[in-house]
């Protein structure tokens, strides 16, 4: 692929990143598929050798799983202003999300580990 190719690609790829990120700060409540999206583009774009996604404040403060008897299953990240927002996560793709954070954990305290005086 010529540079230029890339470099447009990679343009187009930031430009759906924006346009996701506002529609997801647009609502009250994310559908699991505009994390999909999100996830798809940032992972091109690490594959471009891009910047890690910017997190736009405000951050969450916690997240939590919720589990009520007959609703959807969903993550609930609590903000720091006191708001918070709700993400509806199939069960399947939950046990492949609590796969991926317990490995990302792992990872990341074990580089700890070794960094730790």
């Amino acid at each position: 692929m010529l540079r230029d190719d890339l470099t447009d690609l990679r343009r187009r790829l930031e430009a759906e990143r924006d346009a996701l990120l506002d529609e997801m700060t647009a609502g009250d409540h994310l559908a699991p598929g505009l994390l999909n999206l999100l996830t798809g583009v940032h992972v091109a774009l690490s594959a471009l050798g891009a910047t890690q996604l910017e997190v736009a404040e405000p951050l969450a403060a916690r997240v939590r799983v919720r589990d009520i008897d007959g609703e959807p299953l969903s993550l609930v990240a609590y903000l720091q202003d006191g708001a918070s927002i709700a993400v509806e996560v199939p069960a399947l793709r939950a046990l492949a999300l609590a796969e991926d954070l317990t490995a990302a954990a792992r990872r990341r305290l074990v580089e700890q580990a070794h960094v730790a005086p």
